[in-house]
Order: structure tokens, then C-alpha cells, then sequence
């Protein structure tokens, strides 16, 4: 996807089309009771839900035997430059 020709009118447009298309997946997948809110009980599920990826990516990663733990011997086999809880680069999450 380029942007070099368009003009800031719609780059603009493109990415509220973006932020509302996150808004409506994020309203289906979490607003629990469909108020159009979430609720600080609702946030808990979101939050979760990071937790939940962030602990299958590092476990995808790093646990070798594939027993649902990482072990001290498992964590010496990461090289030293690497950061076990970033298990993207920078940081985020693949789709």
C-alpha cells in the first residue's frame, strides 16, 4: 500500500476508515452486553485476551519441549541479544 501520491484529504479518510473498522471489531469481539461502550468490566476480557496472546507467542517461541512451560534450561538457549517478552520485532503483534 502506497500513500506517496494521494493527497492528506484522503490519507485522512483512509485512516479514519482504518480507526472505525478497529472500533467495530473491538465492539463486536469485547462489548459484551452491545451498549456500544466498553465497560471497565469488559476491559478486563481485552486485557486478558493480550495476556493470553502475549503468553502463547512467547511460549510458541521458547518452550521447546512443547509442555506448556519454559524452563531455566529452555531460557539458556536464548541468545543474549534476544527479548523473551517481545517476541515480535518492536514489540507488537503479528495478525
Amino acid at each position: 500500500m502506497t500513500y506517496e501520491n494521494d493527497t492528506s484529504d484522503e490519507l485522512i479518510a483512509a485512516a479514519e476508515a482504518l480507526a472505525n473498522d478497529l472500533q467495530e471489531r473491538l465492539l463486536a469481539k469485547y462489548d459484551a452486553n452491545q451498549d456500544g461502550v466498553i465497560s471497565a468490566e469488559e476491559s478486563l476480557a481485552v486485557q486478558q485476551a493480550i495476556v493470553d496472546a502475549k503468553t502463547a507467542a512467547i511460549l510458541a517461541k521458547f518452550d521447546l519441549d512443547h509442555d506448556g512451560n519454559v524452563t531455566s534450561t529452555e531460557i539458556s538457549t536464548v541468545p543474549q541479544n534476544e527479548d523473551a517478552f517481545h517476541p515480535y520485532p518492536g514489540g507488537g503483534f503479528r495478525r
